[in-house]
């Protein structure tokens, strides 16, 4: 049995320019994205390929895509994976005093520690991961996280902080993950109060809002200043997580989270797996 390769050889590229040049002459692409990926193949292998490549597919759709994540990446601030803008990071934090830099460290490590407290405290089965950018594209409210499949994230996965309910991961890199926040127009989740045990939905605004709305699952409204809580119902969150406190603002019911969001470092990602029935 031969043994795979471990890096790309001449062949190996003349076969993917080959392959590529193909696709482009298919969906008419320009011949300059060709050269723009045959130049950043090098640089892609090398910042995550740096194991055995396998799937030649995947390595040619990562490196068209790759030139398109640079520039979304330093659009939304989330770190660049190139030398150029790493450099760039450098000379920012250049013109951070040594002491700003301390105090800067020191907040973060006190955000983590608190963080990993509130984990044990409450016995909780979760990864630590840190928000590196969010998306507000298209009326969105969306979290950017460092931690990916490799790190044990599946899309589905509960997403919480000390203050509240965060969201829910929708989508899951190898490296990377978005997470889908409880203020997305998208986002629905089953509800209960706390003392009244009346049921709703929570769903987010696509005006950005900072409040939730509120849609009654029967015929009794909460009351000001309960508790909404996770139902459980279902199985997709578990039950019991806290949401907020229910408010009136123009005249309705809304629920204000308590989540940080403007200052949000670090989330807890859920190792939760929701629970299926079998028909």
């Amino acid at each position: 049995m031969r043994k795979p390769k471990a890096y790309l050889t001449a062949s190996d590229l003349k076969g993917f320019i080959l392959r590529a040049s193909a696709l482009l002459r298919k969906l008419k692409i320009p011949w300059y994205i060709l050269l723009i990926a045959v130049i950043l193949v090098p640089i892609y292998c090398s910042n995550k390929q740096r194991h055995i490549i396998r799937d030649y597919g995947e390595l040619i759709t990562q490196a068209f895509l790759y030139p398109i994540r640079i520039i979304t990446d330093v659009g939304m601030g989330i770190p660049n994976e190139t030398p150029a803008v790493t450099v760039t990071l450098e000379q920012l934090y250049s013109h951070i005093s040594e002491d700003q830099q301390m105090k800067m460290l020191v907040t973060e490590n006190q955000k983590l520690k608190e963080l990993l407290d509130f984990r044990q405290h409450h016995h909780l089965r979760a990864t630590a991961v840190r928000v590196m950018g969010y998306s507000r594209a298209f009326g969105q409210h969306r979290l950017f996280v460092n931690a990916g499949s490799i790190d044990g994230l599946t899309e589905g996965a509960v997403v919480i902080h000390p203050d509240g309910l965060v969201g829910q991961i929708i989508t899951v890199n190898q490296y990377s993950a978005w997470i889908m926040t409880i203020h997305d127009p998208l986002s629905r989740i089953p509800t209960v109060m706390a003392i009244s045990r009346h049921k709703a939905i929570t769903a987010g605004s696509p005006s950005g809002s900072a409040s939730l709305f509120l849609q009654y699952t029967d015929f009794s409204a909460p009351t000001e200043d309960e508790v909404a809580l996770t139902s459980g119902e279902g199985s997709l969150i578990p039950e019991g997580l806290y949401i907020g406190k229910v408010i009136k603002k123009q005249g309705e019911l809304r629920v204000l989270s308590s989540v940080p969001w403007a200052t949000l470092d670090y989330v807890l990602v859920l190792s939760f797996h929701p629970t299926t029935t079998k028909k």
